[in-house]
């Protein structure tokens, strides 16, 4: 894996971390308040989060490389804990603060596994989310991921030990903008998001000058300002077609230009700015719309990871058609789930995201780098499908990035995989296609409701 380097230096990351602590804190007490409904994880949700995590960390242990092992065990532990405390805290703004502290955490690893524990903080989050089946922790999830993405794309693309600090930086000011507008009254809501907007763009001034890129300063703002075209275009719950088609072209057009200031890292810083300004005006609508620049940052996340999937892109045949129409389906099929308050339900749940690993697994080797890059472009698309349905949810772009994860691994340890002749391939579809049959129905049995009993 091609890895950023460079380090922000562990006083730094020690300063980052309390402050994010700090402010979550303050969000959790003060911000929030005691109103806010929170719902605490069941025991059986909880040790179903525990033992997945455990299974997925020994499987990462055993089949990746040695010197990584150390990073891929933080990652995926720190993923879940986030999303466990996320739930635990509540709240609009807390689990803004988790995600900040969850991103930041990874900076304490020896920088050349940074990248390592990033990709598996994702898959690590996305276990929370399919585990738990949470609602409030979807935010971190989805913020998580773009704090990650703009702390690797720092540091790739300007060397020096501030850059890695993008993320991180602008995730506090942004946790910071939240916790002073949800201090203004109710009926000035309106003005929260252009607080936050305003806070972040400074902080991407400031982040510029820190690191001698001006453009970056650029980006941000721009991001900033996409967000409340967005919140205006999309209010929370639209249902006009047009309105949210229109919407998503400004997003994708808005990472077009980004990427003019500053390549991918201005995309992705970009893509804070938007989705914590949208968070911050309680607009899902919006975010979901904005899901397709997710998915181009998941896209070059997935090809700074493996060059191979780089040149992937410049073949257009069918196997990227049926990558991205399983990009999109795939995050759909676990989204009506509830949290799990029985003992059954939990480990349907820890099936059900076995299942998405196995399908991750599915595209590596039988449709090769080519359906992969259609099935991560499809992982962002499947937002604007949920967008549509009459039950939004943010589950499909908060669990994207955990599958992305669940590929990189894939390409570092079974790459030869990809080089099966035909008739290996159809052995291992025949393989695959009995486990995943026996696995759907394992869930099937364990999602049917428990029969009432007649009264005589």
């Amino acid at each position: 894996m091609e890895a950023p380097d460079g380090s922000s230096g562990v006083s730094v990351t020690i300063v980052l971390v309390i402050a994010a602590l700090a402010l979550t804190v303050v969000a959790r007490f003060v911000s929030d308040g005691k109103d806010v409904a929170r719902i605490r994880p069941s025991l059986p949700a909880t040790v179903g989060l525990i033992v997945t995590t455990i299974i997925v960390a020994a499987l990462a242990l055993k089949f990746g490389q040695a010197h990584y092992r150390l990073a891929l065990a933080s990652g995926l532990t720190v993923g879940a804990l986030a999303i466990y405390a996320a739930e635990v805290l509540g709240g609009l703004v807390a689990p803004i603060g988790v995600a900040v502290v969850a991103s930041t955490l990874l900076h304490f690893l020896p920088p050349n596994a940074i990248a390592e524990g990033q990709f598996a903080l994702l898959t690590g989050l996305a276990i929370g989310v399919v585990t738990l089946t949470g609602r409030i922790s979807l935010t971190t999830a989805i913020v998580g991921t773009t704090l990650v993405a703009a702390d690797f794309f720092g540091a790739g693309h300007k060397n020096v030990p501030a850059s890695i600090d993008s993320g991180s930086l602008l995730g506090l000011s942004a946790l910071l903008g939240m916790i002073a507008v949800k201090l203004l009254p109710a009926k000035v809501d309106w003005v929260r998001p252009i607080g936050v907007a305003i806070l972040i763009a400074a902080a991407g001034f400031v982040l510029a000058k820190r690191i001698d890129a001006a453009p970056l300063a650029n980006a941000v703002g721009l991001g900033a300002i996409t967000a409340l075209v967005l919140n205006w275009l999309a209010p929370d719950d639209e249902r006009d077609v047009l309105r949210l088609v229109i919407a998503g072209i400004i997003a994708v057009s808005m990472a077009t230009v980004a990427y003019s200031f500053y390549r991918v890292a201005g995309v992705s810083a970009a893509l804070v700015a938007m989705l914590t300004i949208l968070f911050a005006a309680g607009n899902k609508t919006a975010v979901l719309t904005a899901s397709t620049v997710f998915g181009i940052v998941l896209i070059r996340l997935l090809q700074k990871a493996d060059s191979g999937y780089t040149t992937s892109l410049d073949i257009g045949q069918h196997f990227i058609l049926l990558g991205v129409f399983l990009g999109v389906v795939v995050p759909l099929l676990p989204l009506d789930k509830a949290m799990p308050a029985k003992w059954k339900e939990s480990v349907n749940s820890s099936l059900w995201f076995l299942l998405l690993v196995s399908a991750c697994v599915f595209v590596e080797v039988m449709l090769g780098h080519r359906g992969v890059t259609g099935f991560v472009a499809g992982l962002g698309i499947s937002g604007i499908v949920s967008a549509l349905r009459a039950e939004q949810s943010l589950v499909p772009i908060a669990i994207a990035p955990g599958l992305v994860g669940v590929h990189v691994f894939c390409l570092d340890r079974f790459e030869n995989w990809t080089n099966f002749s035909r008739d290996e391939k159809v052995k291992f579809f025949i393989i695959a296609g009995v486990i995943t049959i026996a696995m759907a129905g394992v869930i099937a049995l364990l999602s049917r409701p428990a029969k009432k009993e007649v009264a005589a």
